[in-house]
């Protein structure tokens, strides 16, 4: 009876053993899969193309993230389009900023970075103070904003995001050839100076014959004295009287000169859609 005993002792001890040699890989493989999840994860956030929105095909980003490569080692610079799905109810502009100083600062001549939130349609185009020597903060941006922002708004994100890729291109090709960066605020288009001067001349005389026409009570007169109404006023009298003046003095306040300029740090842009 003992030796049962301790027979039943040994099988229920060597099952034990089995049981936890078996639980135990398992339990590494599910640590190692919720390792290499976060290393997955952490790498997808540090990519040129972070897509949480899932709104590119995997050849979209892929064709993406080769173009952004070639203008990387081109220019010199990071480039990065983020489209999230959420963004945690978080100021755009402050994630924008935030992620450029993070995956995109170690530029050697600057980074860029386009962030869209796709629960609230808004985007924005964060820029650092390298890259804001070659793209002007506010001219720039917004020029970047006109070439993309129709397809934006209309949904075609693989189109927007090649057309902001190709904006950069331009500005930064810009630079390299002048040696500054471009500024939309200074071009000058001779065809739409003709134009406005003519639409100014034809509205000029359009409105000067219609206030001539409408001031029926007016004609041409030789002299001055014409233009009274005969026996209309008789002067009785004639004196000047001085009643008083009137003097304020006021201290004129001192006023500072300077002059405004573009801070050294970075600048963003952005808006709905």
């Amino acid at each position: 009876m003992i030796k049962k005993i301790f027979f039943l002792m040994a099988i229920f001890i060597l099952s034990c053993s089995v049981t936890f040699a078996a639980a135990k890989p398992n339990a590494n493989n599910e640590n190692s899969a919720q390792v290499e999840q976060k290393n997955s994860e952490q790498q997808n956030l540090n990519s040129s193309v972070v897509d949480t929105a899932e709104v590119f095909s995997s050849y979209q980003k892929k064709a993406l993230t080769e173009k952004i490569q070639q203008l990387e080692q081109k220019y010199k610079i990071r480039i990065g389009i983020n489209f999230f799905k959420d963004i945690d109810d978080e100021d755009i502009d402050t994630v924008a900023n935030e992620r450029l100083r993070k995956y995109y600062g170690d530029g050697q001549n600057g980074g860029i970075v386009l962030t869209v939130d796709m629960v609230y349609r808004k985007w924005n185009i964060a820029l650092d103070a390298k890259l804001n020597q070659r793209i002007l903060s506010y001219s720039d941006v917004a020029y970047l904003h006109d070439e993309f922002y129709d397809k934006l708004h209309n949904d075609d994100y693989y189109g927007a995001a090649n057309a902001y890729l190709a904006s950069v291109d331009e500005l930064l090709n810009y630079y390299e050839q002048n040696g500054t960066p471009y500024d939309r605020s200074q071009e000058f288009d001779p065809i739409s100076l003709a134009v406005a001067v003519g639409i100014a001349i034809v509205l000029g005389v359009v409105i000067r014959e219609w206030l001539i026409g409408s001031m029926s009570n007016v004609k041409f007169a030789s002299e001055a004295r014409d233009y009274l109404k005969r026996e209309t006023v008789r002067l009785t009298e004639q004196r000047d009287t001085y009643l008083y003046t009137n003097v304020t003095r006021r201290t004129k306040s001192k006023s500072s000169s300077g002059g405004g300029g573009r801070s050294g740090g970075g600048s963003s842009g952005g808006g709905g859609f």
